[in-house]
């Protein structure tokens, strides 16, 4: 075990130091939804916003951040297997799981970096208090992120090329952005509807920052358990299904 964590700081280290060798990449990422937000939240602008106003107009330009990065990190993932780099990095690695973790290490904290300057943003923009906003996006992020990552993870249980890799992801993207507008819009479903929030991961993270914000954990607390271990599940099963071999090298 301890070789284990060993290795996952080591490579941490590593993916890290690659994105550092590109800033440009690096602060575009950081910066761009920064930029966005301001641009789709201009009629609230120097505005107090409520809790429930922050939750319906703003939040979801934030979980779609968070869903939006994991099913990348899923991606980058695949390129790196696509690349033929899974499989040299095997024979380094106590056990594949090893890079895994290190590449959704780095997204995690990615994720900290550009959700923490959104809740800062946030916090100037609309008038709320800044160790609040970020405590709540910081928390919905925690409760979140192992569970994006799990439900994207099949996506590596099937073999593909490069650009097909890269068009499947793109495509659940917008499945689940126009199908989560689609939902909001056509349904109005309630915080507890176990349906919705399986097949719409931006509405189960809205409800999880209502959770967190709020504290009412007897609405939505038991329907995050059941979702998150079924997310899960589906998890280890892609794990156990993990291709490490590029489509060339079959």
């Amino acid at each position: 075990m301890k070789k284990y964590l060993m290795q996952v700081v080591i490579y941490t280290r590593y993916f890290i130091k690659v994105a550092l060798d590109n800033p440009g990449v690096l602060i575009y990422t950081l910066a761009l939804p920064v930029f966005f937000l301001v641009l789709n939240a201009q009629k609230h602008l120097f505005q107090h916003l409520t809790t429930g106003q922050f939750i319906n107009d703003i939040v979801p330009f934030i979980v779609w951040i968070v869903v939006s990065n994991a099913l990348m990190a899923i991606g980058d993932v695949g390129a790196l297997r696509e690349q033929g780099y899974l499989k040299q990095y095997k024979t380094l690695v106590v056990n594949p799981s090893v890079l895994l973790v290190s590449k959704f290490l780095v997204a995690l904290i990615t994720l900290f970096l550009t959700t923490g300057l959104v809740g800062l943003t946030c916090s100037l923009l609309f008038r709320l208090a800044p160790v609040t906003t970020l405590l709540q996006i910081w928390g919905m992020l925690l409760l979140t992120f192992i569970p994006s990552i799990c439900l994207g993870l099949p996506i590596l249980a099937f073999t593909m090329r490069f650009q097909t890799l890269n068009t499947v992801v793109n495509a659940v993207l917008m499945v689940v952005m126009f199908g989560s507008l689609g939902i909001s819009a056509l349904l109005n479903p309630a915080v507890t509807n176990l349906f919705v929030n399986i097949i719409s991961p931006v509405y189960f993270d809205m409800n999880v920052y209502a959770l967190v914000a709020t504290g009412n954990f007897g609405q939505f607390g038991m329907s995050y358990l059941v979702i998150t271990l079924g997310w899960v599940l589906i998890g280890l099963w892609s794990y156990r299904h993990l291709k490490l071999l590029p489509m060339e090298g079959m």
